[in-house]
Formats: structure tokens, sequence, C-alpha cells
């Protein structure tokens, strides 16, 4: 029998008495698990029955307690760790010194807990009671059956130190279940672990989970749910398996990543997604709205990103040895300055990206200024790709626009030509330049554009050992004074520039076009300009100090070439197996074989003038000027019947063209025809 002292104030005179006020009694179970079984208490007896000043202790021993009927009162509870109590169904209506908790109190909901509104310890709810005992503060809480409900204001929260776990019991047919209703809030210190049972947050709800969040597959299928406006917030790991997960578009979920180094474990779709801490993602992300990444986030093998928009403020980086990158999005941005974020996906990797909405193309908005229907990066340099992809097989396809690129550090392969009847457009904005890395453009319908803006625009891959440039579709100069390509390499076994749709021209400016592939060969395939549009001054360089030779060039299309300007080529060989109609000045300096299958016909005169005991001339086609010289200054082999004209009668401006042969004229081993008309010109061949 233990004494409690109570003081009473008579008048002046203090008085103390000592009043008897109950046992301690120690749970045994050794009969059943019957709070009002004296048999399994010592010493004998029921706690709370005889005099509300008993203290009660629960131990781990014998069978677990529960109640039978309400206690009116009792002095004090103490659960030890790894015992439990079960209420029952019945209350505790009053306590008058603690509860202390380091167990499990089991309990429907709806019980009384003495207006306890926070509690230690876990506390296990389970039947099909609403209520969570009046308690809006408590350490760990498992709901391994039945519905609870918390309706919340803002200044009353749900605070749960510890952790939280939502079960579904195999014997038990009601799942476990919390929902917080609308615009209530909740933080979680510790785990949110959901196997089997549901999670809902309420319209505009808050839930914060200051651990890791967990939800994985019980024998019922578990549901994480945010409906509109809800906000769920996650510091450690994110892990959701599938048909876990139910979000409406406009519910948030933010992975802060404030617990250190943690992980992304996705297979479903978000409303609205925020990562703003570092994160390895293993799965997918997707989002019906958006997602937006402030902190760095690393993956291995593979990553998918789909959502409508995507904003980038942060690194994202591969960390396997072969890293595919998978974004599904309509409208992509830059977070802050896009020169600080950087994808890396390796030199072996590959970067595509696909319109979320089928018919759309990609619209990427630096700065919120819009610019529609285009992926456009000025932080191109800080993307490392070694093959960057538009479009799929599935008839989702977007344009690309590359806009002033420095120092590309990976060979790059974008292909962008998936898709039926779609453009497939590849553009190339002012200048792209690589650390002696190749660059491989396949494109669709619309081909590859060099856009100057009105200016000159340039492709320069460098002087490294084989770092070619090479195009499949059409290549289109636009809104260009003087396009570049140099693509030099050490190395003749290496093709140089190959445009494999041949060239076109649209909008303004000469467009004219410089091709400098040094020791490198230089291959065009397809029609080059129309007589409507043709292309400006073309250039072509392919002199180089090797001595191998590999340096050739081969115009090979199924129309005739058309240039506004000069036609001018500088290298080993060159091979015209199409016509060619120039309106300025065509100059070939060949040091090799010049060889010309079809008809050459220049307003501006014809001059070959490479030399050396490798230089010569196979011309299997007419060439004329228009009252301007022709003439060849290395051996001229015919291979067909040939007209050399410079005279035309209609178009006389009182010039003469001399038509001159400074070495050997010959034919092959068939007969041959040659006609040679200088209108008041001179004919002169080697003697």
């Amino acid at each position: 029998m233990q004494g409690k002292n109570i003081w009473l104030l008579l008048g002046m005179v203090c008085i103390a008495a000592t009043i008897g006020w109950g046992d301690d009694f120690v749970w045994t179970g050794a009969e059943d698990g019957l709070w009002r079984n004296p048999g399994n208490w010592n010493p004998n007896g029921i706690p709370g029955a005889a005099t509300p000043g008993d203290t009660a202790q629960i131990t781990a021993q014998g069978n677990n307690p529960y109640l039978d009927s309400d206690i009116i009162q009792i002095s004090k509870i103490i659960i030890d760790s790894d015992a439990v109590l079960d209420l029952n169904g019945y209350s505790i209506y009053t306590i008058f010194d603690d509860l202390i908790n380091n167990g499990t109190i089991q309990a429907q909901g709806h019980e009384s807990l003495a207006s306890i509104t926070e509690i230690e310890g876990t506390v296990e709810f389970y039947d099909t009671g609403t209520d969570m005992l009046g308690i809006t503060h408590f350490t760990n809480i498992i709901i391994r059956d039945g519905r609870r409900e918390f309706a919340g204001n803002p200044s009353t929260q749900l605070l749960i130190d510890g952790y939280l776990t939502i079960r579904n019991d195999e014997d038990i047919n009601e799942k476990g279940e919390l929902i917080l209703y609308d615009s209530s809030s909740a933080i979680v210190g510790g785990d949110v672990t959901l196997t089997g049972g549901n999670l809902s947050l309420g319209p505009s709800a808050i839930f914060t989970v200051k651990g890791n969040m967990l939800a994985v597959s019980g024998n019922n299928d578990t549901i994480l749910e945010l409906n509109s406006s809800a906000e769920l917030t996650v510091w450690g790991e994110w892990s959701a398996t599938p048909e876990s997960t139910n979000f409406w578009d406009d519910s948030t979920v933010t992975l802060t990543g404030e617990t250190g180094s943690v992980i992304i474990t996705n297979d479903n779709e978000f409303g609205k997604l925020e990562i703003s801490g570092a994160y390895t993602v293993t799965g997918d992300l997707l989002a019906a709205t958006s997602i937006e990444i402030t902190g760095n986030i690393s993956f291995e093998d593979f990553l998918s990103i789909t959502t409508p928009e995507l904003t980038l403020g942060a690194d994202i980086t591969g960390t396997g040895n072969n890293d595919n990158l998978f974004l599904q999005v309509d409208d992509f941005d830059f977070f802050n300055s896009p020169s600080s974020n950087h994808v890396d996906v390796g030199a072996t990797g590959i970067i595509q990206i696909t319109p979320y909405t089928r018919d759309s193309t990609i619209e990427y908005s630096p700065n919120n200024s819009s610019i529609a229907d285009v992926w456009y990066s000025s932080a191109w340099n800080n993307v490392t790709a070694g093959n960057f992809i538009i479009g799929d097989d599935d008839g989702h396809q977007g344009n690309i626009t590359v806009s002033n690129i420095s120092g590309a550090t990976y060979p790059l392969t974008v292909s962008n030509s998936a898709g039926t009847g779609t453009n497939g457009t590849i553009t190339i904005l002012n200048n792209y330049s690589s650390q002696n890395r190749m660059l491989t453009l396949n494109a669709g319908a619309g081909g590859v554009v060099l856009d100057g803006g009105g200016g000159a625009a340039a492709i320069n891959l460098g002087d490294g050992t084989g770092a070619p440039f090479i195009v499949t579709g059409i290549f289109k100069l636009k809104d260009l004074t003087t396009g570049t390509i140099t693509a030099i390499g050490d190395s003749g076994a290496y093709q140089g520039i190959s445009l494999g749709g041949g060239i076109a021209v649209q909008g303004n400016g000469d467009k004219d076009l410089t091709l400098n592939a040094g020791n490198m060969n230089i291959t065009i395939t397809g029609n080059v300009g129309t007589n409507a549009a043709p292309v400006g001054t073309m250039s072509i360089n392919t002199t180089g100090t090797s001595t191998t030779l590999f340096k050739n060039v081969d115009i090979n299309t199924t129309n005739t070439q058309y240039y506004n300007g000069i036609f001018t080529f500088k290298g080993n060989a060159l091979t015209l197996e199409s016509s060619l109609t120039v309106t300025g000045l065509v100059t070939i300096t060949n040091s090799g074989v010049f060889t010309s299958t079809a008809a050459i016909s220049s307003a501006g005169g014809f001059v070959q003038n490479g030399s050396g005991e490798n230089s010569k001339n196979e011309i299997g086609a007419g060439i004329t000027t228009i009252n301007k010289v022709l003439s060849f200054a290395a051996p001229v082999e015919l291979t067909g019947n040939v007209t050399f004209l410079t005279f035309n009668e209609t178009e006389n401006t009182g010039e003469t063209g001399d038509i001159t042969f400074t070495k050997a004229l010959t034919r092959d081993n068939t007969a041959r025809t040659i006609t040679l008309n200088a209108g008041m010109g001179d004919v002169s061949t080697a003697s």
C-alpha cells in the first residue's frame, strides 16, 4: 500500500495528512488475457476496481491483456517495452497520474483515453472504427484494419513523431486506411509504410513525411491517393510499386532529399512532381501535369521522364556504361540559368525526346519567353550524349533546334526521322562546335537546317582524327549569308562531310556554303538547289597535309545543281555525276582526278588549274560558258562525246571566251567526237 500527502489549508493552519492511495499491480497473464481476472495480476486483484489510486504495470509476459469493461479511474498505467494493451472498444476515463507507453496500445479508435492528446509508444488501430482516440500527437501509429479519419484545421495538426504503418493483415477482410480530410495537415517524423493499406489526402490536405515513403503491395492493392490540390512532401526515399498511387492532376508531391543520399523507386503517375534534393532514381518519373527538378538526380542504365511540362534546374547524370535517358515532354524549360544544368549520359549513352502529346512538337521556353514548336537550348554545351533522338516509331514526333554549341565533348548522333509522314526537322542555329568529335544528323522530311538567322552560321568539328559531319536527309541553308562546315581530320580513312539528301535553300541571304574536309572525303548525294532557289557561292576544300588519295569529293544528284555565285573546288579528286549550273566562275583545283559525267554550265567561266603529276581531267559531258574563258591546266581525257562552248550568240556581250588546253587532249578506248566553239575567241591545244 502506498500513501499520498494531501495538504489542506484551514484558516492559517496547514495540516498534512497521509491517505492510503492504492496498490502496484504487475501483469502476469498467467491465466488468460482478461483485465478483470484477478489471477492475471500480482498481487492478486484488479487494478482500479477497489480504489482509484492503483498503478497497473503491463509486462510482456503471459497473455496480452485486453479490457472487457470501462475503467472509470486509475492512478497510473505503465506499458513495458514489447508489451501490448488492447482497449478492445472500452475506455479509460480518468488517469490521475500518467500513462507511460513504452510498448503498444491496440484500439478500435472510438474509445476514450482520459482526454489525452499526446501519447508515447505505438498505437495500433484495428476494426472498423474511424476515430483515433481523440489524440492528435502520437509517437508511432499502426493501422492494420479499418478506416481512420482526421479532420483538422490550421491550428490542429496530426503529429506522428515516429513511424506510420498502414497495412492489411491477411486474416482481416477490411484493410487499414487513413484519411486526411479537406485542408487537414499531418507531419510524420519517421517512415510511412503502406503494406496493402490505403492513405488518402483530401482536397488541399498537407502531409509531410520526414522519413521514407514506402508503398508496397500487400494481399490487397495498396492505394496512395492525393485529391485536388493535396500536397505530399517526403524528405527521404520514395518507393511506390505498380497500382499503388492515385494522384489528381493538380496534387503535388515534393521530394526534398533532406535525409541524405536517397532513392526514388516509382512506376506510377504523379500529378505534379517536384524534386528539390539529391536522388538516385530507379524506375520512371511520370506526372500528368508537370515535373520540376531542382536537385541533382542520377540513374543507372535507363531513366524515363514523362510529363507535359518539364523544368530542369539541376544535373541529370547516368552512372552506368550505356545509359539511356528518355524524355517525353511538350514544354521544356530551365530553372534559373540554363548553363548551370548538366545532362550527362556518357559517350555511348542515348538521349531520346518525343512530344508528350502525340501530334504536338516540343516547346522549350527559356526565361518564360515562348519559342514554339522546337526543342531549343542555349545550354547544349552542357548536354553530353553519344546519341540524341527526337521522336519515335509510334508517331510521337518533334523538331529540334540546337543553338550556339561550344566545345561538345562526345560524338553526337541526332536522329529525328521517326514517325510516318512527319517532318522531323533538325536545326543548327548559328553555330555548333566540338572538340574533334563526330556529328551525325539523321533527319526526316524536314531535313537538317543550317539557320544563320540573317547572318553567318558554322559547324566546326575540329581537326582531330576522324570527326566527320554526316547528314541523312536533305541539308537546307536558311536565312544565311555564309555557311561553313569544317570537318578536318588527320586520317583520310574517315568520311569528312557527307550530305546524303542534297542541298536546298530557303529564306533570305546569299546562302553561300563552304565545305572544308581537310584530309577527308566530301560526298553530296541528292539535288543541290533549284533553278528558282539556287545555292549561293560554293567553296569545297579537301586539301590537307596527308599524301593519301582519300581526299575526294563526289557530288551525285538526280537533277541539276544550281549555284547563284561561284563554284570552287580545291582538293584531290572531284566527281560530278549530275549537271552543274553556276552563275559565277567555276574553279577546279585538283591534285588528283576531276571526273565529270554530266553537263556543266557556267555564266562566269570555267577554270581547271590543278597541277602536279597526278592531276588529270576525265570529261564525259559538255561544258558551256557564256562568253567566258574555258581552260584546262592538266591533261584532259574524253570519256564521252563532248562539246566545249564559250560562245552564246543570244547572250552576246561583246566578250570572247577562249578555250585552252594546256596539256594533252586525249580520249579513252572509244572513238569520241569533240566540238569546240569559241565564237570570236581563241581555241588552243597543247602542241
